[in-house]
């Protein structure tokens, strides 16, 4: 998959594109996504264009956290069958873009569009001011295709819903509408050493500074490690019983497995929420916690 980023300038042909915010690769975007798939022919390029920051943060002045950070956004598109991925310069000059410049220039121009894809409520340009008629009226040299919103429930599934639920908590709802498991990725680092001195060593990652938080606490969960999946727990929070410092982490417990992990590259997928964070007065008291927790996850997983 090519992955064209910091730049405008760029020239492609023949191309089936979707294009949108695809903050959390939903279930919603999954349907936009099988559908450039589907409508694929010989000599057609698959497109998926979106931003490089929300645009939110231009608008709004205010950083945003992701439920997807660029590399799982980026290994998502791959796995799906994407042949190129667009993030685009969202700036002051995108930001003020008039929505028929847009269609001229970037759908028309610089993607060269025959086939386009977008939800019903698709909008785009200065104020949000183009939307699905505006891309019909200036059909011709593509031809458009709008899907409607998918239900979860009886409600509209959104990225918006889906972050709610991850921050208040309601992991298991979050994953149903983003049709996978809620997940840090990363490299596993070198920590304190407490969980292995009390018999309950722990994997530990350190997650991207832009990806979304849930509430502290410890979570029923997957490790991912070579392609092979493993049952665990994972605390995510400050540890407050053994750190003082305020960063954030995530420390995982792989249930009945004892690997050496060093350096190496793995996936931790929130199933569960267990219980809050809590502050325990030595050492013992947290060890007969975390076991409780075990045994909760493994009655869980039977």
């Amino acid at each position: 998959m090519q992955i064209i980023k910091g730049t405008k300038e760029f020239r492609l042909k023949n191309t089936i594109v979707t294009l949108g915010k695809f903050d959390g690769m939903h279930l919603g975007h999954r349907c936009l996504i099988d559908e450039v798939i589907r409508q694929k022919r010989q000599g057609d390029t698959t497109v998926l264009f979106t931003f490089d920051v929300s645009p939110y943060e231009i608008v709004g002045g205010k950083k945003m956290t992701y439920i997807l950070d660029h590399r799982q956004k980026q290994e998502y598109c791959k796995n799906m069958g994407i042949d190129v991925l667009i993030e685009y310069p969202f700036d002051r000059e995108t930001r003020d873009m008039d929505a028929v410049r847009f269609v001229e220039d970037v759908i028309i121009d610089r993607l060269d569009a025959r086939k386009i894809i977008v939800g019903n409520d698709f909008s785009f340009g200065k104020n949000r001011a183009g939307n699905t008629l505006l891309l019909e009226k200036m059909a011709g040299s593509y031809e458009l295709i709008t899907k409607e919103k998918v239900l979860f429930q009886g409600e509209e599934i959104s990225s918006t819903y889906i972050r709610k639920c991850i921050l208040t908590g309601k992991i298991e709802k979050a994953n149903a509408m983003l049709g996978r498991a809620f997940s840090y990725d990363g490299i596993v680092v070198k920590g304190k050493r407490i969980g292995r001195s009390i018999g309950i060593p722990t994997i530990n990652i350190v997650p991207k500074k832009d990806k979304m938080i849930p509430p502290f606490g410890a979570y029923m969960s997957d490790v991912v490690i070579d392609g092979k999946t493993y049952r665990s727990i994972t605390n995510v929070g400050h540890n407050p019983t053994v750190s003082s410092d305020e960063s954030i982490k995530v420390e995982t417990n792989l249930l009945d497995e004892a690997m050496n992990l060093y350096d190496k590259q793995v996936e931790v997928r929130l199933l569960k929420f267990i219980r809050p964070e809590m502050k325990f007065g030595n050492l013992d008291e947290l060890k007969r916690q975390i076991e409780k927790d075990i045994d909760e996850v493994k009655r869980l997983s039977e």
